[in-house]
């Protein structure tokens, strides 16, 4: 470690750990901050499951054709099916790559040859019907990795009432689980709240 300030023996010092999702405070200091308003979580799609959606989203050649196109137009823009992706507890739930890589992904035909798709880098809304599979597939991978966990949140939340029971390390552990499922609910809780006023609310951009 080292300082620029001057000090003397004795001196109380502190240290600026700088604003980092609680992933990194408990590996590098061994610390989690309770609703960390830095923190995320990354959020992986697989091959299999970008395979998965293109097989289900495009049925013909004629339509395949589309998802060539979406990856073409996405990679114009620095968007790549990475599967690398993160998300938080904001408005919206989800970095911006991931929700515009999706919004592309999902855009009908008649959105892509419209131009309609042009919307999702001004961060704005292709249609109605768009969002709601948009968000249907982010609360559906929420929920898988929601179920990943051996318990539930408020499984761990009563752990945390009972400190006694388990040592510094495993409260830790037991504190960054909650957190990471305090943001997979925020997310699966908004989706939920986005699908249900795009129904109510159908409208289309173009």
């Amino acid at each position: 470690m080292v300082t620029h300030t001057s000090f003397l023996k004795g001196d109380e010092v502190n240290i600026a750990y700088g604003k980092h999702p609680n992933s990194v405070l408990f590996h590098y200091y061994g610390f989690v901050i309770p609703d960390n308003p830095e923190d995320s979580i990354p959020i992986e799609i697989t091959e299999d499951e970008w395979a998965l959606l293109r097989k289900d989203l495009h049925t013909s050649s004629s339509s395949d054709f589309f998802w060539e196109k979406k990856v073409e137009i996405m990679a114009q823009y620095g968007l790549y099916l990475s599967g690398k992706y993160t998300a938080y507890k904001s408005d919206p739930p989800c970095s911006w790559n991931l929700l515009t890589t999706l919004r592309l992904i999902f855009a009908t035909e008649k959105e892509i040859k419209s131009g309609a798709f042009l919307f999702v880098f001004e961060d704005r809304v292709i249609s109605s019907s768009n969002e709601i599979l948009v968000w249907t597939f982010l609360k559906k991978k929420a929920k898988m990795i929601s179920s990943c966990f051996s318990c539930s949140l408020e499984e761990d939340q009563k752990k945390i009432m009972e400190q006694t029971k388990y040592s510094e390390e495993q409260i830790l552990v037991i504190q960054l689980r909650i957190e990471v499922k305090k943001i997979l609910n925020y997310l699966i809780d908004y989706a939920t709240s986005t699908i249900s006023s795009s129904s109510l609310n159908p409208q289309t951009k173009f």
